[in-house]
């Protein structure tokens, strides 16, 4: 659809499920690179918040905090955050019980799919 190619916030899930679709399945086309460009890494609401809870490792904490702030703020500034949120998890080694990769993608679907 032509929409879609023309939204940047699909374009952007797009990209982050192939990228995650390939860190599952070990297939690399060797061009994908999963970018999510921001000038002022701290300038969304409750941005420094939840990053704070990432730096203590508490993913599940983070990420229900997150989900906290669905009708709190704009549909549009959800989603930058919650994007934001699961590129900067999608970083982080994953050999931690308080979080998984499935729960990344199941989060990553719902930031995709949340309509206010």
């Amino acid at each position: 659809m032509q929409y879609e190619d023309d939204d940047w916030l699909i374009r952007q899930l797009k990209q982050s499920a192939k990228g995650i679709a390939e860190i599952f399945s070990g297939k690399n086309d060797g061009d994908s690179k999963i970018i999510f460009h921001q000038e002022n890494k701290m300038k969304l609401p409750h941005q420094r918040e939840i990053n704070d809870l990432i730096k203590k490792h508490q993913y599940s904490k983070a990420a229900n905090r997150l989900l906290d702030l669905k009708y709190a703020m704009s549909e549009n500034d959800f989603q930058k955050l919650g994007i934001w949120f699961y590129s900067k998890l999608n970083h982080k080694d994953f050999n931690v019980k308080d979080y998984s990769r499935s729960s990344l993608l199941a989060g990553l679907e719902q930031i995709k799919r949340a309509k206010l």
